[in-house]
């Protein structure tokens, strides 16, 4: 078991009899005293202490170059859970008064110094700054938990908004499905051939000549009541009509029923010609005029509106009824047509942000004055709700005939964003690693200007994106802009993002390169003069790698361009060219950028650029982002996936296993993007756990909490106690009586037993909060790490999808010389089994209509 530490305590005097004084009495006490005479000493002390505090800081109020209680204000500040103690003289009263208000003091003694006086001082002092370190403790849990308790009311708060915010979007939804419902229901009802005998086949009446009749006197007291409305509404004489002159003919008159029946009977069209002459509707008579109406009005108009009016009311009573529950609905019919559109126009942009409101007759002196709330009628008739002009200046455009537009609804505009950008100060597309011969060898002397930049200078420079702002249009529905383009800008190795984000600078001299997924490096160049073997052992250099010799078996280079004779069963994994003067055998490559070599054997490839082969590619797995070049080789036995398509010399042998090619598809960023998807997964398993964990312990560290609490007050009760018993004490011992003398000695003895064992149980609890404390920084700082390495995959992802829409894809593939049957050729939607040989062809896929339906097919063309 450790030993317990001391209280460390400083003693500032220049009196070195007086601070020996203090030192010894303290020292006896169990306190580890540091002693110094210059008051910049005693603070470098306080300063530098930062892994064990100082428990207290004892300071004379006069010393040479300041006064005491200035001297105790700096160490607060320096270290404020430092207990502070000012010695002063005993004439002089004032000065604590002074210091209290100052520094803060927390205890005082006078100067001749009482031993007694200083050591119950000084262990005041102790348990103040234990309280202290306690009440700090507590403080920063509260403060955590408070933290998190305000991060998942935050949460729940954004919740809470995102589906407020779908509730009302659906309820809005809603309320349009079920007006366009309507709309279509009473379209169909009022497109229907209405007459008397469907309106009775609805009511489930018997067509009998007395119900006719019936119904027809029915008909006509609608008639009636909607002449009676239009008359109390705008205050003019009733109207007395007579039905048997309205619909008087001039045949000889029929009965009532049979007329009707005849009317109804009859389409339209088999109406005589002679009851359509100078026909004109009814007219309201002015107050003045009472006298019966003179012009005869559109006999089959009128009763055809009439019936359809009735027919959607019967249809729509069954709606309602009973035994067919449903929601209540307006029986008000919304036609197509309003009664205003022969004297107000609306017409609206393309782009659909503004209607406006052209008068084009005035309306009769005889017709009701036309409101704001007619208007706004007819607008939401024409499906304009937003931006609607208030009713004040609806009113006041109506009260100006002069004015014959105005712009009745205005909607938002949507604003385009701006796609990011990145200017490059260096020459992005440099891969020369040196000039390639007829055979083609890689002469490594002879690179041309390669570029070069310097500690300092500037790389690239991003110009932010704009975001956009969808628009509203006046029908209420959003106007959505196209999602902005924000490309990738992120410094590799040998370059340094600026600190807002819009600069890379270079921070070493070397190449500069931007690979296939936008990260920008300087690369420093490393040259192996031989093989990389095991006197080299493995290579992991972030620059750029120039290998004169073999890269052997087993081993593995790691670096951004790699520069190297021949590939013998090494693992190769670079972030930008691969340039092989030889060939690769029994490899695994993957390069960001494009490889070139002589030929490949039993190996697999995997990369963002193009792959160029001279010779022959036997026995391997190709996946490409790029494009195959393989134009004077030949492949064998080998699977090719090329995003960009397959140029070839010849495919195939009759004797070996078929080829199979895939062209135009993503399968490279698929494999890749199921690789991140899969790590992401992983990693968010394990932070989850690690949280559980981080979770389990502050549960924990917040049961010591209690514990601490509990054994406080334990010590706490325990001094209160002794300190009246020793009150009582004198008493006591006045009176002799020992037998009460020996009692309260012994309880005193047990009381300090007690607080002896609560303060060790609370060491202990420190000590194992101190573990937990370690055990969960521990775990916060391993699920940084993993929130980093996931950002940085998401990152990735979001590179990746950059990356495949900058080449559109292409299925095809071109065969020089000769192709063998068997061989296989797959495409984004088709695949093909060649069935026999061909030659100097192009194979691709091909898109078909064929009565609205597309179709695909593997196509063989002659080059």
């Amino acid at each position: 078991m450790s030993e317990k530490k001391k209280p460390k305590v400083i003693i500032l005097e220049s009196d070195e009899a007086v601070s020996g004084h203090i030192e010894s009495i303290l020292s006896k006490e169990g306190w580890d005293v540091t002693c110094a005479k210059a008051s910049k000493e005693a603070l470098n002390h306080l300063a530098t202490s930062k892994k064990r505090l100082f428990t207290l800081f004892i300071s004379n109020f006069k010393l040479p170059k300041m006064e005491g209680d200035d001297i105790l204000s700096k160490a607060k500040s320096i270290s404020p859970f430092t207990q502070r103690m000012l010695i002063i003289p005993g004439d002089k009263s004032q000065i604590l008064i002074k210091a209290i208000n100052k520094a803060t003091i927390n205890a005082c003694v006078i100067s001749p110094i009482q031993d007694e006086v200083l050591i119950i001082q000084a262990n005041n002092c102790l348990k103040q700054f234990k309280h202290a370190l306690k009440r700090a403790q507590l403080k920063r849990v509260t403060n955590h938990q408070n933290k998190q308790m305000f991060n998942i009311a935050r949460k729940l708060k954004k919740k809470d908004n995102a589906y407020q915010k779908l509730i009302s979007e659906k309820k809005a939804q809603k309320i349009r499905l079920k007006s366009k419902q309507r709309e279509i229901q009473n379209q169909a009802l009022l497109d229907t051939d209405i007459n008397l005998e469907n309106l009775l086949e609805h009511k489930k009446t018997n067509p009998t000549p007395e119900v006719y009749q019936k119904e027809f006197s029915t008909i006509c007291e609608n008639i009636k009541t909607l002449f009676d409305q239009l008359t109390t509404q705008h205050n003019t004489d009733p109207v007395q009509l007579n039905f048997a002159d309205i619909f008087k003919t001039d045949e000889p008159k029929e009965p009532v029923s049979e007329t009707v029946k005849a009317e109804s009977d009859a389409a339209p069209e088999e109406i005589p010609p002679e009851k359509n002459k100078s026909q004109n509707q009814p007219e309201i008579p002015e107050p003045d005029k009472p006298e019966p109406i003179q012009t005869k009005p559109d006999h089959q108009s009128l009763i055809d509106h009439i019936l359809k009016a009735t027919f959607t009311s019967v249809v729509d009573t069954k709606k309602a009824a009973p035994d067919t529950p449903c929601e209540p609905e307006s029986t008000q019919t919304i036609q197509s047509e309003h009664v205003l559109d022969e004297y107000f126009e609306i017409t609206v942009l393309k782009n659909q942000t503004q209607a406006f409101l052209k008068r084009i007759k005035d309306t009769d002196d005889d017709s009701p004055a036309t409101s704001a709330s007619d208007i706004l009628d007819l607008l939401l008739q024409k499906d304009v709700s937003y931006g609607i002009l208030d009713d004040a200046a609806i009113e006041i455009w109506l009260s100006k005939p002069n004015t014959e537009k105005i712009c009745i609804a205005q909607g938002e505009a949507s604003i385009q964003g701006k796609n990011g950008s990145i200017q490059f100060h260096f020459q992005t597309d440099f891969t020369n690693p040196g000039k390639i011969n007829e055979d083609g060898r890689i002469d490594f002397r002879d690179r041309g200007d390669i570029p070069y930049i310097h500690e300092g200078e500037l790389l690239a420079k991003k110009t932010f994106i704009k975001e956009g702002k969808n628009g509203i249009s006046i029908s209420g529905t959003p106007i959505p802009v196209e999602e902005v383009f924000d490309p990738v800008f992120e410094a590799g190795n040998g370059a340094q993002l600026s600190e807002d984000k819009t600069s890379i600078h270079a921070t070493i001299d070397g190449q500069p390169h931007l690979d296939k997924l936008g990260t920008i490096s300087v690369s420093p160049e490393l040259v192996i003069p031989g093989d990389v073997d095991y006197e080299t052992g493995n290579i992991d250099f972030k620059g750029n790698i120039i290998v004169k010799g073999i890269i052997k078996e087993g081993f593995t280079v790691k670096g951004i361009n790699l520069t190297v004779k021949e590939i013998e069963g090494g693992t190769i994994d670079i972030s930008g060219d691969l340039n092989v003067s030889d060939g690769i055998t029994e490899s695994m490559i993957s390069a960001h950028g494009n490889t070139q070599a002589k030929f490949i054997n039993h190996s697999t490839i995997m990369g963002f650029g193009n792959l160029t082969i001279s010779k022959e590619i036997i026995d391997s797995k190709i996946i490409l982002s790029g494009c195959c070049f393989n134009n004077s080789g030949h492949i064998i036995s080998s699977q090719i996936a090329a995003k960009l398509g397959i140029e070839a010399g010849s495919i195939g042998t009759k004797s070996s296993a078929p080829v199979k090619l895939k062209v135009g598809t993503e399968e490279h960023l698929t494999i890749l993007n199921k690789q991140i998807d899969e790590d992401l997964e992983d990693s968010v398993k394990r932070t989850g756990v690690l949280k559980d964990e981080v979770k389990k312990l502050e549960e924990q560290d917040q049961t010591l909490y209690e514990q601490i609490s509990e054994k406080a007050h334990i010590q706490d009760r325990s001094q209160i106690e002794i300190s009246n018993i020793k009150k009582s004490m004198p008493e006591i011992e006045n009176s002799n009586d020992l037998t009460q003398l020996h009692r309260m000695s012994n309880k005193i003895q047990k009381l300090k037993k007690n607080a002896l064992k609560a303060e060790k149980e609370l060491n202990d609890i420190f000590k194992l909060q101190d573990q937990i404390a370690n055990k969960i920084e521990s775990f916060k700082t391993q699920i940084k790490l993993l929130e980093e390495k996931n950002k940085a995959k998401v990152l990735e992802k979001k590179a990746l999808k950059e990356f495949s829409i900058k080449d559109p894809a292409n299925a095809f593939v071109t065969v020089a010389k000769t192709i063998t049957q068997d061989s296989m050729i797959k495409g984004p939607h088709s695949s093909k089994i060649l069935r026999e040989d061909a030659s100097r062809c192009k194979i691709l896929e091909l898109a078909s209509d064929q009565d609205g339906i597309i179709l695909h097919e593997i196509k063989i063309t002659d080059l």
